[in-house]
């Protein structure tokens, strides 16, 4: 899937990182985003599900600086999830002004297979590299988002 126009684009614009960064993200973003939404679900989502796998019970505050969504998206897909029935909110036991934030079983059952679906999607977007050359784009990218 090449960039329409890519070909005749200048020789100095092909070699601009920021500009080829900025379009490679669109375009992965919008085959990811098309593969959760086929499936009922949003990127914002699926951030809150990962970071609860991965990290199990955080409270809304912690949601939002792991995920570096604002608290209101947060909020907002908290409840989403709760109400389907794929994470639970609990009073903190240390504050019970605060919620903690759990997958539920069917929330956990339900992020598996997002996770799968986000793999295919990452497969499709990235199928022209090798597993050599996606590990060295995920160790640059990382390297440029942990500058400071």
């Amino acid at each position: 899937m090449s960039m329409p126009g890519f070909e005749q684009t200048t020789p100095y614009l092909k070699a601009l990182p920021t500009r080829l960064l900025a379009i490679a993200g669109v375009r992965g973003s919008s085959i990811s985003r098309a593969a959760l939404a086929e499936h009922g679900s949003g990127q914002f989502e699926f951030s809150v599900m990962v970071t609860l796998a991965e990290y199990g019970a955080v409270s809304q505050a912690e949601l939002c600086r792991r995920t570096g969504l604002d608290r209101k998206d947060v909020a907002t897909v908290v409840l989403t999830l709760e109400q389907a029935g794929h994470v639970a909110r609990t009073a903190d036991a240390g504050d019970a002004r605060r919620k903690i934030v759990s997958l539920t079983a069917e929330g956990q059952s339900r992020f598996s297979r997002l996770r799968q679906v986000a793999d295919d999607s990452q497969d499709r977007a990235l199928a022209m590299l090798s597993e050599s050359e996606r590990a060295t784009l995920v160790a640059l990218l990382q390297k440029i988002l942990a500058a400071d």
